[in-house]
């Protein structure tokens, strides 16, 4: 945060790069590898100088953003604050929102960075893998789940994997824009979740797997 001279405030290295890297983020979103140092360090509040302490260049800053976008812990963070005393419906329907945003806002990244600079690849090394950081999301939306775990007809970790693969693809930001206009409607992806596309009153066939699946 700059201070009232317009200097930003003394902070640790460590710090200092993660606010660099977080002023940076919808930048490189938005303009790709064509983000000037002078647009980062006017949203960082900092000089251009300062930029090159924390930084050795732009790329490694630009890898360090790309790093960032993997990192699952402000999404844990987001899923763990939900209130375990709302309706199951109000928590399903945050937790969509919250994993659609985060995986629009990467899919939006390496758009950005594709389209600036086409065939190039930032060469970034998460701490973890992209497979990895999305078990910890599900470990923690299974956790949202365990109030209701006696409603379910599956484990809250069976569950937790059946949402994220339907927010997957039910939110389809990939591709043109005709594609991205055919993303389901949150309200639908909550609606067929919970309570599926055969009629309500029916009633449902016992399935083999349901009590493997309620250990899962």
């Amino acid at each position: 945060m700059p201070s009232r001279t317009g200097r930003a405030a003394p902070l640790p290295p460590d710090a200092r790069r993660a606010a660099i890297i977080e002023a940076t983020l919808p930048l490189v979103r938005a303009h790709g590898y064509a983000v000037s140092t002078r647009q980062i360090a006017e949203a960082a509040g900092v000089a251009e100088g300062t930029l090159f302490r924390a930084f050795p260049d732009k790329r490694s800053l630009i890898e360090a953003v790309v790093v960032s976008a993997f990192d699952p812990r402000s999404g844990v963070r987001a899923l763990q604050e939900i209130d375990r005393a709302a309706p199951l419906e109000e928590r399903v329907t945050t937790m969509v929102e919250l994993l659609r945003s985060g995986m629009e806002s990467t899919w939006q990244l390496f758009a950005a960075l594709r389209a600036s600079q086409p065939g190039d690849v930032v060469q970034s090394h998460p701490p973890m893998s992209r497979f990895e950081a999305w078990d910890v999301l599900t470990a923690a939306v299974a956790e949202v789940f365990e109030p209701d775990a006696h409603r379910l007809v599956v484990g809250s970790n069976h569950a937790a994997r059946v949402l994220g693969a339907m927010v997957i693809m039910a939110s389809r930001p990939f591709g043109d824009e005709a594609m991205h206009a055919s993303a389901l409607p949150l309200e639908e992806i909550v609606d067929v979740f919970l309570y599926g596309l055969v009629d309500r009153d029916e009633t449902r066939p016992s399935h083999p797997s349901s009590d493997r699946s309620r250990s899962c």
